[in-house]
């Protein structure tokens, strides 16, 4: 296509080697992708952030890039990152901090856990008056009671 062919706006601002419909981007422009840090540092406390990183970040450059200042073990590597009991996560999958970012990806930092759940759940459940309180409020049958209504 020659540049005679080009509508004159095109032709006027250097686009006389583009076809019709594509953007011509200069060298200097780096692609930059959007992500989304999350991190939850207390109990009911969360912090978050959305960065524009380079394209080829990686986690732990995401998690420098947010300068927050106790994720500092994130730039020490990765071994320093797992002994302050924190380890990270993209959309829920564990991922490790050399894990390559992609757009619109959501980084987790996740905190080690304080009580084991299932020992949380029976505590709760023990707290709250054990099977005899859950009768008394219809959530748990007596032995045998559906067999004595069928009789």
């Amino acid at each position: 296509m020659a540049s005679a062919d080009l509508p004159e706006a095109a032709s006027g601002i250097g686009l006389a080697g583009a076809r019709a419909g594509e953007v011509s981007k200069t060298v200097d422009e780096a692609p930059t992708i959007a992500v989304e840090v999350v991190w939850s540092a207390a109990p009911r406390a969360l912090s978050t952030l959305v960065l524009r990183m380079p394209a080829g970040a990686t986690i732990a450059g995401a998690l420098r890039a947010t300068g927050w200042t106790g994720l500092a073990a994130a730039a020490q590597g990765g071994e320093a990152f797992a002994a302050s009991g924190l380890s990270t996560a993209v959309w829920g999958r564990a991922r490790p901090l050399t894990h390559l970012l992609r757009e619109g990806d959501r980084v987790e930092v996740l905190r080690g856990l304080v009580a084991d759940p299932m020992d949380a759940r029976r505590v709760r459940y023990e707290a709250a008056g054990g099977v005899k309180a859950l009768r008394q409020r219809g959530y748990a049958g007596q032995k045998g009671q559906k067999e004595q209504k069928g009789q």
